[in-house]
C-alpha cells in the first residue's frame, strides 16, 4: 500500500499538470474573433455618427459619446489582434505580414478618430453654453446663430474616412479568418434547467 501512495499521488500531479497546461493554452482564433466584433461595432458606430451629423437636430453630448465609444472599440480592436498575433503557434508564422497590414490599417482608423473627434471638438467649440447643455442645435438654422454652426460637410467627411478606414479593416480581418481558421460563433442552446 506504501509503494501505491506515492505511484497514485504521481499521476495525481501528471493529471492535474496534463488539465492545467490544457486550461492555460491559449489560441489566438477567439482573439481574432473578438477583434472583428469590436470592429463591427466601430463600423455600426460610425453609422450613428454619421447619422447624427446628418440629423434634423444636432446633439453634441449624443455625438460626442458616440465618438468615443467607437474610439474604445478601435482601440480594443487593436488589442485583440496584436493578442491574436502574439499567441500564433509556430505552424500559423506565416500570417505574421498579414496581421502586421491589418494592424496597420487598424492604427490608421484609430488616427482618424483622433482627427474626427478633434474636429468634432473644434467646430461644437463655437455654441452657446446653453446650445452645449442642452446637448442640441437645430442643424437647419439659417438665422443669427449661422456663425456658431458646425462645417457639417467637414464633419460629414471625417465620418466617412473613419467608416472607410474600419470598412478596409474589416475586410482585412475577413481574409485572415478563414486562413487562420478561427471558429464561427455559434448561439448557446436552450438552458435545460429553469429560470431561477
Amino acid at each position: 500500500m506504501k509503494t501505491q501512495t506515492p505511484l497514485f499521488c504521481a499521476l495525481i500531479l501528471l493529471a492535474s499538470l496534463a488539465h492545467v497546461g490544457r486550461a492555460s493554452a491559449q489560441e489566438p482564433d477567439l482573439h481574432h474573433v473578438r477583434a472583428g466584433l469590436q470592429l463591427a461595432s466601430a463600423a455600426d458606430g460610425t453609422k450613428l455618427i454619421y447619422a447624427a451629423l446628418s440629423a434634423k437636430i444636432f446633439d453634441v453630448g449624443l455625438t460626442r459619446s458616440l465618438v468615443e465609444e467607437v474610439e474604445r472599440s478601435v482601440q480594443d480592436a487593436k488589442k485583440s489582434s496584436d493578442r491574436a498575433q502574439a499567441l500564433l503557434p509556430e505552424s500559423k508564422q506565416s500570417l505574421e505580414a498579414e496581421f502586421e497590414k491589418l494592424r496597420t490599417v487598424i492604427k490608421r482608423a484609430e488616427d482618424q478618430v483622433q482627427k474626427l473627434k478633434q474636429v468634432l471638438t473644434e467646430e461644437t467649440q463655437g455654441l452657446e453654453a446653453e446650445d452645449q447643455e442642452g446637448g442640441a442645435l437645430d442643424a437647419r438654422d439659417d438665422g443669427a446663430a449661422a456663425s456658431a454652426q458646425p462645417k457639417w460637410s467637414l464633419l460629414k467627411d471625417e465620418a466617412g474616412w473613419l467608416y472607410l478606414d474600419v470598412s478596409d479593416a474589416r475586410g482585412l480581418h475577413q481574409k485572415l479568418g478563414p486562413k487562420l481558421k478561427a471558429p464561427g460563433l455559434s448561439a448557446p442552446p436552450k438552458p435545460k434547467s429553469k429560470r431561477g
